[in-house]
């Protein structure tokens, strides 16, 4: 049962990294006057998709425990 708690409290961590990565990209590239380049692209996509899964997997979570 600890077990559990400890995984619930990381991936709440994780939710809560990838959610502040992703809002300081949106501010950067809201800002930013000359665009995007490839490679910040696919970080900002990558981002964007990890946050997705991590909100699934909490969603999951919340329904399961």
């Amino acid at each position: 049962m600890i077990t559990l708690n400890i995984l619930s409290i990381m991936v709440d961590l994780l939710l809560a990294y990838f959610f502040v990565m992703f809002t300081l990209l949106s501010v950067r590239i809201f800002f930013s006057k000359d665009g995007l380049k490839d490679s910040e692209q696919r970080m900002y996509y990558t981002f964007g998709w990890y946050l997705v899964v991590t909100m699934l997997v909490l969603i999951f979570k919340h329904l399961v425990w």
